[in-house]
């Protein structure tokens, strides 16, 4: 389980700081537990041979990885140049099977009923005698 500054592995670019991106890759390990946040003076005490000795293993970390994808380091800044290429499209792709996904989930409204909510569409046909002129929630 990760504690450190965020729920990321690696950093923003460094090593010092759990953030996206960073040496040991975007890997989401948030799990919903309390995070354990350093002030900027903590940071500040923490001695180097600690910061190369995180560097170290976030090397091994990083190259452990690429050798699970069996990736070299330049397949590996290839792939990020391709998919930076076409992030936006990336995400607009999401969007719109995310939106597509809900609609499919909603729940549909069933016109013509004889009992739920009043259809506003259908007024003038209750006032005339129309029993049908409700709405319900369908599956």
């Amino acid at each position: 389980q990760h504690i450190g500054e965020g729920p990321w592995a690696g950093g923003s670019g460094g090593t010092g700081n759990a953030g996206l991106g960073g040496r040991a890759g975007p890997f989401r390990q948030d799990v919903g537990q309390d995070l354990v946040i350093l002030t900027e003076e903590q940071q500040n005490e923490i001695p180097d041979e600690w910061h190369e000795t995180a560097k170290k293993l976030a090397d091994e970390a990083y190259a452990h990885r690429l050798q699970d994808l069996e990736m070299t380091a330049f397949d590996e800044k290839e792939y990020a140049a391709a998919r930076e290429a076409v992030a936006g499209q990336i995400q607009a792709m999401r969007l719109v099977l995310q939106s597509h996904e809900a609609k499919e989930r909603e729940r549909a409204w069933l016109k013509q009923q004889m009992h739920g909510e009043l259809d506003d569409t259908r007024i003038v046909d209750g006032i005339v005698g129309a029993r049908n002129v409700y709405l319900r929630r369908g599956e």
